[in-house]
């Protein structure tokens, strides 16, 4: 059983959500060999202020 956990910042859609769990079970039924049935995303969103690349807080980058 596959578990995929995937980390971004917040703001996208439920739309988004469905697709990229869609997009993610499907390659992981091709690539692992598991079934779909099998395969769990989860998804953990991070609010900008809370999430910092190469020293810097992703809310001053958005900016």
């Amino acid at each position: 059983m596959p578990i995929v956990e995937v980390k971004m910042l917040t703001g996208r859609s439920a739309e988004q959500k469905k697709e990229i769990a869609r997009q993610i079970t499907e390659v992981m039924a091709n690539a692992a060999g598991a079934r779909k049935e099998a395969v769990i995303v989860t998804f953990q969103e991070y609010a900008p202020d809370h999430y910092a690349v190469g020293g810097e807080i992703m809310a001053d980058k958005l900016k």
